[in-house]
């Protein structure tokens, strides 16, 4: 009979037990109300809704669909195409993650208009009408209209754009206004666990307000269809972000701001992604005094040493063992850049590059945080393992320009070149054509964009000589262009078809 009582009796007591802490933790649960309304009310006022008008023409809109289509496929089982190598230029042969983050804005369909594209969000930096956001809210806008907390709108200009972080700055007349700077903490003191507050207008929805917790730090190498960044180290919140709180806060408990929020995970619930805001104090001052940021560049195209030895299949003890390297952090280079301050300054590929200033480096993202926080013109002393000894070298860093002349090098006449390997050559079904020179890319508004020369194509003559190599081009052009004068060069498109393009050379240009 007591072994019958015994269950119940116990039931009982967890029963009395479980209600009475309840009382007892109203209180608590009402503070903790109190202050995340308390939080809202502080940062709100500091949140402002931006409007962009984008013009978008039809055949950016049908990249941009093609985009959608492409990441909408990934996760439908679709295989993916192959990424490019990485290197301190941008790309990454790195895995995909999973899920993909998407930005905050569409693509809209339809015929090319100014139209309004998107609202985004941002917050008010200073007293003068300085806003932060995401560069893709703003980018090739024709009109941007800020909305304040208290419904006032005023017309907004572009004051500086740094693609390579997603980081804006733009500015409203503050005259007449009540402005509420935010406050701004410190993203390197921040922990897994913290709690986090995600404002702005997602959906349009202004003055919305989001709670959770920082759910990751430092992620990398994450994938966006419009945005291939090359600074990262995001912070990953379950705060609810959605598409409009692009350029929005992403606040502490204290209400500082630690992070300028900027994707989501496609395909997720409560995956959101932020920039971290030393990252934006570094920049924001930059844009506001020349409207872009100027970086060191070294010039090396580069891998981690366990994607090296992922490309050698080896063991990535073995490999570590072959280059006599103490372990697997540094950056291996893969490829120096024709005419950059690596190559000038004696640089090879397989170095391994262990030291920047005597600071380890970490891996490929964490060499080109440190030189780019470097001032061009600056020389700094590399650590370098070659052929299994340390060696120092001295770089005189140049300007970081665009991926383009990272990658490749300066542009001739709008050109950037590069040689043709042998397996694109036996892609394109003519293996005898391996080792010319092909144009990956080519400046915007340049020479040879006005002579509709176009990416992948093959140069064959020049000035009606052929040009069976890179070296002979550049050679060639030397030889050949003159000032105000039309030069003649013979391209093989993707196709296999040969086609005579008309370079007019620019009054006053001078081959390098």
């Amino acid at each position: 009979m007591k072994r019958l009582l015994h269950g119940p009796m116990i039931a009982a007591l967890i029963a009395v037990g479980a209600a009475a802490p309840a009382f007892a933790i109203s209180p608590l649960l009402k503070e903790f109300e109190d202050a995340y309304v308390h939080l809202g009310e502080l940062v709100l006022p500091s949140v402002v809704e931006i409007s962009a008008e984008v013009a978008v023409d039809p055949e950016e809109r049908e990249r941009m669909n093609d985009l959608f289509r492409q990441f909408q496929q990934r996760n439908e089982g679709t295989p993916p195409k192959e990424d490019g190598e990485g290197g301190e230029g941008g790309g990454g042969d790195n895995e995909q993650p999973a899920p993909t983050p998407l930005p905050e804005q569409r693509a809209p369909d339809g015929p090319p208009a100014p139209a309004p594209s998107a609202t985004g969000s941002g917050f008010v930096f200073d007293l003068d009408g300085h806003i932060i956001t995401n560069n893709h809210v703003v980018q090739n806008s024709t009109k941007l209209t800020v909305k304040l907390q208290d419904g006032t709108e005023r017309e907004a200009t572009v004051v500086g754009q740094d693609p390579d972080s997603d980081i804006a700055v733009i500015k409203i007349d503050p005259a007449g206004l009540t402005l509420t700077p935010v406050s701004t903490g410190d993203s390197d003191t921040i922990k897994v666990g913290q709690f986090a507050i995600a404002l702005g207008s997602p959906r349009g929805l202004t003055g919305s307000v989001s709670f959770g917790h920082i759910s990751a730090l430092g992620r990398e190498e994450l994938e966006m269809p419009d945005r291939n960044l090359r600074f990262q180290h995001f912070i990953q919140t379950d705060a609810a972000i959605n598409l409009g709180n692009s350029g929005g806060p992403l606040c502490n408990i204290d209400g500082q701001v630690i992070g300028v929020n900027i994707a989501i995970a496609f395909g997720a619930n409560s995956i959101g992604f932020a920039i971290p805001v030393n990252m934006v104090k570094k920049i924001v001052p930059q844009l506001i005094a020349s409207g872009r940021v100027s970086r060191g560049w070294l010039g090396v195209q580069i891998v981690n040493i366990d994607e090296a030895a992922d490309a050698a299949e080896q063991e990535l003890s073995d490999y570590i063992e072959a280059y006599k390297l103490p372990d697997a952090q540094g950056a291996l280079v893969r490829l120096v850049t024709p005419q950059g301050p690596a190559e000038k300054a004696g640089l090879k590929p397989e170095d391994v590059v262990h030291k920047i200033n005597g600071v380890r480096v970490a891996s490929k993202t964490d060499l080109i945080k440190q030189i780019s926080d470097i001032a061009p013109g600056a020389t700094v002393d590399l650590e370098v393992y070659r052929e299994g000894s340390l060696t120092n070298i001295q770089v005189l860093l140049g300007e970081f320009k665009d991926r383009e002349t990272a990658t490749f090098g300066p542009a001739v006449l709008g050109m950037f070149l590069d040689d043709l390997s042998p397996r694109a050559a036996e892609q394109i079904a003519h293996p005898d054509l391996a080792g010319r020179a092909f144009v990956p890319a080519i400046a915007k508004d340049s020479p040879a964009a006005a002579a509709k020369i176009a990416p992948n194509d093959i140069i064959m003559k020049i000035a009606h000589k052929d040009a069976p190599n890179l070296e002979s081009v550049k050679a060639l052009i030397k030889e050949n262009a003159r000032p105000g004068k039309t030069l003649l060069v013979r391209v093989m498109q993707p196709g296999g078809e040969e086609e005579s393009k008309f370079i007019k050379v620019p009054d006053g240009w001078t081959a390098e």
